[in-house]
């Protein structure tokens, strides 16, 4: 009888040690993530912590997503992390990133240059070159073309400002009324 036992207790434990097993295999199959999946998470959980304003909880997980990922979003997310903490010498690094990557989003060399203008205070050639990189890597976007007119308007660099309206014009002739009428002020003011 307590042989019979044995085998019994032998058996339970040999199932239950096939089941856990079993269980183990099963679970670790499921943490295993792709590398896009994990990336997108880590991306996800830090821009929750970016819009409640946490940004030194929001950073780890950008510093993870990016040994994951390196693209134009995470430097971006990079960027604008290490902004609202006001640590502009990496601000700086990761919006440079962020166009070196992929120069042909118009949003990224707008943020680079106000960033370059308002936070790192640059000279104007500093800006001037930002905005220019920028229009050649976009084939002139219609909205670097206004913007960098409207910066060399407020630097009262007038001449050039209507250059660059006209370019505008030429870019998109249905708004030519408006870029028109701003050509007028800027000529009457020299």
């Amino acid at each position: 009888m307590i042989n019979s036992y044995k085998k019994y207790i032998s058996f339970f434990v040999f199932l239950l040690v096939v089941v856990g097993i079993f269980f183990i295999i099963n679970r670790s199959r499921d943490s295993v993530t792709t590398p896009s999946s994990t990336y997108r998470e880590l991306i996800t959980a830090g821009h929750k912590l970016y819009l409640q304003e946490k940004y030194e909880e929001a950073l780890p997980y950008f510093k993870k997503a990016v040994l994951l990922e390196q693209s134009d979003r995470i430097y971006r997310s990079l960027y604008s992390v290490y902004l609202g903490l006001k640590d502009y010498k990496n601000a700086e690094i990761y919006i440079k990133k962020s166009v070196g990557i992929n120069g042909e989003i118009p949003n990224n060399w707008l943020e680079y240059a106000s960033f370059e203008n308002y936070y790192m205070k640059a000279p104007f050639d500093v800006v001037s070159q930002v905005y220019l990189k920028g229009l050649e890597v976009t084939k002139n976007n219609i909205d670097l073309v206004t913007n960098y007119a409207g910066y060399l308007t407020e630097n009262k660099k007038y001449n050039e400002a209507i250059v660059y309206l006209k370019k505008a014009i030429a870019i998109d002739p249905t708004r030519k009324d408006a870029f028109q009428a701003e050509i007028n002020s800027l000529q009457k003011g020299l």
